[in-house]
């Protein structure tokens, strides 16, 4: 699965980092990646695709992040593997503040980085 983002975003409040990634400027897109981790945490990061549904505390085994791609595999356990979605890709335009702020929130977690 891999979608172009035309709404990359990420903020930081109460103390946690929140990255978006959106297939629409709409309020309600299709096709969304939301990822959060409280900052002073170095273990807990959440992440949401396109529905609760496929969410979770944990369950990526491995993100790649090359200029502007996203590249995230997901654990066989998780439900969005278990509907036949293990990777997800995701285009968005070169941002080196976004780039970073993704590698800050998967650095010491239990993911499998390659910045």
């Amino acid at each position: 699965m891999n979608f172009k983002s035309q709404n990359s975003i990420y903020y930081i409040e109460d103390k946690i980092l929140t990255i978006a990634f959106a297939d629409s400027k709409k309020p309600d897109p299709t096709t969304y990646l939301i990822l959060q981790r409280e900052i002073d945490n170095s273990e807990l990061y959440y992440y949401e695709f396109c529905s609760r549904e496929f969410s979770n505390e944990g369950g990526i085994k491995k993100v790649v992040i090359k200029n502007n791609l996203l590249e995230i595999t997901f654990n066989d356990n998780q439900n969005i593997a278990k509907q036949g979605t293990k990777v997800i890709q995701i285009y968005f335009d070169e941002n080196k503040d976004i780039t970073q702020k993704l590698i800050d929130l998967f650095s010491d977690s239990d993911v499998e980085l390659s910045p």
